[in-house]
This record gives C-alpha cells, structure tokens and sequence, in this order.
C-alpha cells in the first residue's frame, strides 16, 4: 500500500441489518437475506488465545477467515468483489471495504480475518483492500474535516506497575514530537487519573488521543453477546477503582474536538466501538495484546501519520507492520478499526514531496540505424529504473523512518543497482557491434 494514497481507494459498503432473527446484507443497492453468524465470540476468542505459528495442522485462523469470507461473499456477491478488485489492481488502485452495522452480535466476528481462498490472502493485510469497520450512526452526516498543518495530541497512560512496558513507547513518541515539531504539539500525562484526563480534555483542544494502558471487561455481557469494557486509569484514592465508563469518555473527546481516538493496550475493542459515535475515527485491541504488538502497531501508526498517510492505509500499514515483527503469530488481526468520516484524510495534511528527477531513459541513445537492444538489456534497463525510483522513494522518507530496517532496506537497494550496472556492461557490450551477439 505504500505506492497508493486516498485518491486510490474505491469504497464497498457491506451493511449488516437484522429484522427480528434474519440478518440482511446489504450490497450495491441489493439486500440479500441469506446471512448466518458462522461462530460464537468463544470460539473466536479460544483459536486467538491458543494460536501458534509453529503449529503443524490446518492454520486455525485461515479457517475462519475462509469461513466468514465465503459466508459474506457468497455467489453473486462475491463475483461482483473479485470484479471489483481485478479491475483496481490493473488501474494499481485499491478498495475501502467497509463493515457497517451496528448489531451486537456481528460485532464479534473477525472481519479482519476475512481470507480469500482465490488469492490465498488475508484482506486485510493485501495492501490492495483497506478493512474499516463503521457504525450507521450519523454515518453520512458527518462534516468531512479539512487535514491540518499540525497535529494537536494529548497521550496518556497507566502503568503503575509498569507490567505492560508503555515507557518505551512514550519515549519514542517524544523523539518523534521533537523530531517533527512542526507537525506534532504533543502534551503528556503519565499514570493519568480519571479527573485529570477530565480536566486536560476539559481546557483543551485536541486532534488526536493515543492512550497506553488496557481497558477492563466486566463479568456480565449484554442480551446479544456484547462485552462490557471500560478505560482502566490509575485510581486516585480508596474507593476509586480507575475505570472510565467509554461513553463518558467519548463525550469527553468529542467537547475537545478530538478526531482520533486510539487505544493501545488489550481489551479496547468494544471501547472504540462506543467511542465511533462520538469521534471521526478510533482504534482498539481485542482481547489481549502482547506489548511487542502495541510497540509495532504504535510506532507504525505515528509514522504514518505524520507522514500525512490517509488514515484507512495507515492503519493497513500498521497490521503489516505487526505481521512483520511477528510472522505466523496472527496479532495483526486484534486491531480493531472503526472510522465514521467518508475518507481516511482528516489528519495531518501530506508531506511535500521533493520533486522526481527524469527517469533515465531505457536505453542508451543511439544512431538512427543502430540495432534495438536485445531483450535481456531491455529488461535490465527497466529493472534498474524501478530500483531506482524505489531508492528515491524511501530515500524521501529518511526522516521518518530512519531506523535499522530503513537502512537495510536501502542498502539492499543500492547493492541491487551495483549489480544491475554490471550485468547491464556485460550484456551491452555483448549486444554492441563486434560483440557475442554481433560476431554471430
């Protein structure tokens, strides 16, 4: 996804509604009636909790996804999605493929999950298709906001103990608000109080929250299988256990004028589900996290971010991201995502980009009557120009993502062009008059 922006993305809206037990699916002005829950929240949650990459049958997560593909897309549905997505990768553009309901008990099933068996990919991590999850409420109505010079955001935590490992994170958000000022104003609160989140959201205003901490799921679940999750704060003294019911919260950030919402930590899921209805987009974790998970998923999103990355592929770009500081181990999947406003670019306006020297030519000039290079050089001459224009590309990015895999990254490139201007002397000179080629 990292050639695309948001001009690139097509939307497809699946809405689920239900009339009493019969759950519709709507689709390109059709209503189709034939949906059926594949699984229950257990099942779900006890594959992602016992989940190995090192295991030796059928990957349980594939299952799944295939499972709830195929129960989505089925028949003319999903002919009318592979259409869709054979036409926007020849036009290299990509889908928005958009989730919306507001029922409960669809709430739990694992659209990130969603496996083509055609493809023999997850959707979600494709870079082809971008996943968002969206409530009805106001869906439509909402003004779409204008992306800012700066970003204004107010991080908070709770850690006490320190188990969940947040102080890496919170200093290396404070090298990047340093390192990129202009677009960053970050305020912090560390092992943040109820009344003191209160009071910053209350005298402030905001674009952006990122809070590092978990959430906490009550006992008791709703008639239609709904968790009930709440912010977990310090607490500020006896009696006080901390939790922030996530309604108030959301009130809370809508009076600042937030526009993102983010949660990293474990069991937030159904807290950006609530927070949807208040803000123009949130992100949460399901179930539990590991802190490797966090760290990857939070880096990747601030970068993004501040590179003015339109939010829906920022948030792909982070699940690849987890998937790649972790193969096999299926973590990307427990990010949850739900974004109400019609398009992903509300944040921070793009980077200017540096202006594109001329491509080299594909061949070297040449008489009139001279031979057409041979294929081989042909192919070799439009291989260095795209690993030139990749080098160019990340070059451009070096200040964003100035860390060990950019340089590796770079590296490989330039060894890779070293290369390309050898095998390019050797096959035109053999291709050149008194040549191999010529002599033949």
């Amino acid at each position: 996804s990292g050639r695309l922006d948001g001009s690139d993305l097509e939307d497809v809206t699946v809405a689920l509604n239900a009339q009493a037990d019969v759950i519709h699916i709507d689709l390109r002005d059709k209503r189709y009636s034939d949906f059926r829950v594949p699984f229950q929240r257990d099942e779900v949650e006890d594959a992602l909790d016992n989940y190995a990459p090192d295991r030796l049958d059928a990957d349980p997560l594939v299952a799944f996804g295939s499972t709830l593909f195929n129960a989505l897309f089925a028949g003319e549905r999903g002919r009318g999605l592979w259409q869709m997505l054979d036409q926007v990768t020849r036009d290299n553009r990509a889908l928005r493929l958009r989730i919306k309901t507001n029922l409960e008990r669809t709430q739990h099933l694992p659209w990130e999950l969603l496996f083509d068996a055609s493809r023999q990919d997850f959707v979600a991590l494709s870079g082809r298709v971008a996943l968002v999850r969206t409530r009805p409420d106001d869906y439509g109505l909402q003004k779409q906001l204008a992306p800012l010079e700066r970003l204004r955001m107010l991080a908070f935590t709770a850690d006490p103990s320190g188990e969940l490992c947040v102080a890496d994170d919170m200093r290396r958000l404070r090298s990047l608000a340093t390192d990129h000022a202009r677009r960053l104003q970050l305020e912090v609160l560390e092992q943040c109080t109820a009344g003191q989140l209160k009071k910053a959201l209350g005298t402030g205003l905001f674009d952006v929250v990122f809070f590092l901490g978990r959430g906490e799921v009550a006992d008791e679940v709703s008639a239609a299988g709904g968790l009930r999750q709440s912010l977990q704060l310090v607490p500020e003294g006896a009696g006080d256990d901390g939790l922030l019911k996530r309604n108030e919260f959301g009130q809370w950030l809508h009076r600042a004028g937030v526009r993102l919402a983010v949660m990293a930590g474990s069991d937030s899921d159904w807290i950006a589900r609530s927070l949807a209805k208040h803000v123009q987009a949130s992100i949460g974790f399901r179930a539990h996290v590991h802190a490797r998970t966090r760290h990857d998923a939070f880096e990747s999103l601030c970068k993004s971010i501040l590179a003015g990355r339109p939010l829906d592929l920022a948030v792909t770009e982070a699940r690849q991201a987890i998937d790649r500081g972790q193969p096999g181990a299926g973590e990307w999947c427990r990010l949850i995502f739900y974004r109400q406003a019609d398009n992903g670019r509300f944040l921070l306006e793009p980077l200017r980009e540096l202006p594109m020297p001329e491509p080299p030519p594909l061949r070297p000039e040449a008489p009139q009557d001279a031979p057409a290079p041979s294929r081989d050089l042909a192919l070799l001459l439009k291989l260095r120009q795209l690993y030139e224009s990749n080098l160019q590309a990340l070059e451009r990015t070096e200040g964003l993502v100035a860390d060990d895999r950019w340089q590796s990254q770079a590296t490989h490139l330039r060894t890779k062009l070293d290369e390309l201007g050898q095998r390019i002397a050797q096959v035109h000179g053999r291709d050149a008059p008194g040549g191999t080629n010529g002599r033949r």
